[in-house]
């Protein structure tokens, strides 16, 4: 039998019921009045009224965070000369516009920790639509970016780890979440400019009783100026990985 006289129980997870004007559910509470009939709430079957709970949830809690720095990638435009283009006749590129911002998709992402397991080495693709993206858009698929991390900080209190001492945290750490944010803005005739940078996430599996923010939303600027903005969700290769109790001998 438990005795639950040994648990302590956090201030927040008390407000199971009503909520005070700073209760931390306050937000959650807003969105399922304001937009819940939208989201489905009130379609038979209809939601449960919500009340303000403690949660204990099985997560990725996120303990180390690597920033690549701000980095910039210049292409030349276009990519080739006419002459490489089999066309019935002259064959022109589209003209680009100085000052134009294009569209930046983010096509793959992936990371591997390398051989010493002192550093983690993060790959993007990307994609650029510049131009009318209904008519005659110009697409640029791009070599893939490499970003090496050599320096993760601890999270919350921002310790750097580095060397033996990443190598040791390596061994806790189960997968990771990689958060890209570019623009690409022509810069010159024949010349488009990326600049960006790369947050790696490193995560373990944890069981938290957790309150959260959204720390790397862009700004209204940032949009504006035609940054965009990919979280990705992603596990390190089977070697590191801690998998299912499987007998992989065949059966006699």
């Amino acid at each position: 039998m438990i005795d639950s006289k040994y648990f302590e129980i956090p201030d927040f997870c008390e407000l199971t019921r009503q909520c005070e004007p700073n209760c931390p559910c306050n937000s959650c509470l807003s969105i399922f009045n304001n937009c819940g009939p939208v989201f489905g709430t009130t379609t038979p079957p209809v939601s449960r009224i919500p009340t303000c709970e403690c949660h204990d949830i099985c997560v990725e809690e996120v303990v180390l965070i690597g920033n690549s720095g701000e980095f910039t990638r210049c292409i030349a435009y276009p990519p080739v000369g006419p002459c490489r283009v089999q066309c019935n006749g002259t064959f022109t590129f589209p003209t680009l516009t100085v000052g134009e911002t294009c569209q930046v998709i983010l096509w793959c992402a992936d990371e591997q920790i390398d051989e010493g397991c002192q550093t983690v080495t993060v790959r993007i693709g990307l994609v650029i639509i510049c131009g009318n993206c209904t008519s005659n858009p110009i697409i640029l698929p791009l070599p893939t970016f490499t970003r090496t991390f050599t320096t993760f900080y601890r999270f919350p209190d921002c310790t750097p780890v580095t060397g033996q001492q990443l190598k040791n945290e390596l061994t806790r750490i189960d997968g990771s979440c990689l958060v890209a944010q570019f623009n690409a803005v022509v810069t010159s005739p024949q010349q488009i400019t990326i600049t960006g940078k790369i947050i790696d996430k490193l995560w373990r599996s944890e069981n938290l009783w957790v309150e959260g923010i959204r720390p790397f939303e862009l700004t209204d600027a940032a949009i504006a100026n035609g940054f965009s903005s990919f979280t990705v969700k992603g596990s390190f290769d089977s070697t590191h990985q801690i998998g299912p109790c499987t007998d992989i001998c065949p059966p006699s």
